[in-house]
């Protein structure tokens, strides 16, 4: 990265470059669209308990799938990995 005063004028923004991979194997179109809502919901409002925010859209298995999955139900949308937020949509949709 280079630092804002290699430019001129220097800008007034820090800038850098993300680079995102495709999964190999990405799951299938159903979990992703699952996936989507939940995280939706987990992120919806920031620094709230992702458990109470995805109750609406996940349904009455949210609590088994938290407990089958070892979830902390206390533990914040930011605190749950990308794999456990698939692993979360495909429990709900067995």
């Amino acid at each position: 990265m280079s630092p804002p005063e290699v430019f001129f004028p220097p800008p007034k923004v820090q800038s850098a470059f993300v680079t995102l991979k495709l999964r190999e194997n990405p799951p299938p179109p159903k979990v992703l669209n699952k996936l989507n809502q939940i995280v939706r919901a987990a992120f919806s409002q920031r620094r709230k308990v992702a458990f109470k925010l995805m109750k609406g859209t996940a349904g009455p298995k949210l609590a088994e799938a938290y407990e089958s999955l070892g979830l902390d139900p206390k533990a914040r949308a930011e605190h749950i990995t990308i794999e456990q937020y698939i692993q979360l949509a495909e429990f709900l949709l067995a």
